[in-house]
C-alpha cells in the first residue's frame, strides 16, 4: 500500500452568519490541485441554546447541500459533526456554517493531498 504525503491544516472560525449558502460563514475551501479529507469538524456554542446548519458546496454540481440541518446545540457544549466519519472534497468544494444567533465557533482539521491532475 502506498502512503500519500499530505499537509495538515486546522482552522477555527467564529460563525457570524445566520443565513444559508453563499452567505454562510465559510469554514474551508479545497484548493486547486488538491484532494482534501476532513477528519475533524466541531461546533462550540459559547452562549444560550442555538440551532446550527453545516453545508457542503459541491463545485462539480454547483450546489449547496446540508450535512446537518437545524441541529440544536445547548449552551456551553460542543457538537462533533463528523462523529468519527470522514468527508472527502475536491478542488472548489466548500464547508460552511450558519446559526440561529448567539456565539458559535467552528473548528475543522483537514488533510490536503497535492494532486496535479485536479484543477
Amino acid at each position: 500500500m502506498t502512503q500519500r504525503t499530505y499537509a495538515a491544516l486546522t482552522k477555527n472560525e467564529s460563525v457570524l452568519a445566520t443565513t444559508a449558502d453563499a452567505a454562510a460563514t465559510l469554514i474551508y475551501t479545497c484548493p486547486l490541485n488538491h484532494d482534501a479529507e476532513i477528519v475533524f469538524l466541531t461546533l462550540t456554542n459559547g452562549g444560550a441554546t442555538i440551532t446550527t446548519n453545516v453545508e457542503l458546496y459541491s463545485a462539480a454540481d454547483l450546489a449547496w447541500k446540508h450535512l446537518t440541518r437545524s441541529h440544536t446545540i445547548a449552551g456551553g457544549t460542543t457538537y462533533n459533526v463528523l462523529d468519527g466519519s470522514l468527508i472527502y472534497l475536491r478542488p472548489g468544494d466548500k464547508i460552511s456554517v450558519y446559526k440561529s444567533g448567539g456565539t458559535l465557533d467552528a473548528t475543522v482539521s483537514v488533510k490536503q493531498y497535492y494532486n496535479p491532475t485536479r484543477s
